[in-house]
């Protein structure tokens, strides 16, 4: 515990101030990103097919990057490229369209990315993977998920190796959500007053 009496140089009397809350909201995707982004990564490598993060010179006259692709073929001979997302059910860009239809900010960010990647090179298909931070899955996200968990139970003979992958993506991105919790309290109110003095509590 740190005590600051309010006359100490450099207070002033004053509370640090919050970070922006754009900055938290960010670090908030990030997090989330990055963790289904691996456990994708994982699960393809699971079932018997090995891929690569963040692959380079994917797209043609771009420098757009997918999140992953298998460095062998995924169906008709071709790879498979994907790149994550996981939209905020209740931000003020999505609340209007949620309200009315459940999962359209998945469905519009999957959207977004086939757009973003359409000029990915030949021989790579493309697929989107969304799930809302309400646990809402896209339709692209759902059926990669499908096969990659068909995939495994052919190597592993579990036939609950698909509701095993859903759960553990679900709960990647709500364990994400919620880990940021606390340090936004942390960073909006890290002193508390007490007779005069500033005092942090670690």
């Amino acid at each position: 515990m740190q005590i600051k009496s309010g006359s100490q140089k450099g207070w002033g009397g004053r509370l640090p101030r919050p970070p922006p809350k754009s900055a938290i909201d960010g670090s908030g995707r990030q997090v989330r990103h990055n963790q289904v982004n691996k456990l994708i990564s994982r699960t393809f490598t699971s079932s018997g097919t090995l891929a690569k993060l963040e692959p380079q010179s994917m797209c043609l006259g771009g420098n757009q990057r997918p999140d992953g692709v298998t460095l062998v073929p995924w169906k008709r001979g071709r790879c498979l490229a994907w790149d994550a997302t996981c939209p905020n059910t209740f931000a003020q860009s999505h609340t209007q369209a949620s309200s009315s239809q459940a999962g359209s900010a998945a469905a519009t960010a999957e959207a977004k990315k086939v757009r973003k990647y359409a000029s990915i090179i030949g021989g790579v298909d493309f697929v989107p993977f969304a799930v809302e931070t309400s646990g809402v899955w896209g339709e692209s996200a759902r059926e990669l998920v499908s096969e990659i968990g068909r995939r495994i139970t052919a190597v592993s003979k579990d036939v609950r190796s698909t509701s095993f992958l859903r759960q553990r993506i679900s709960v990647a991105v709500q364990r994400a959500q919620h880990s940021l919790r606390p340090c936004n309290i942390s960073l909006e109110q890290p002193w508390r007053r007490h007779s005069g003095a500033m005092i942090a509590f670690n």
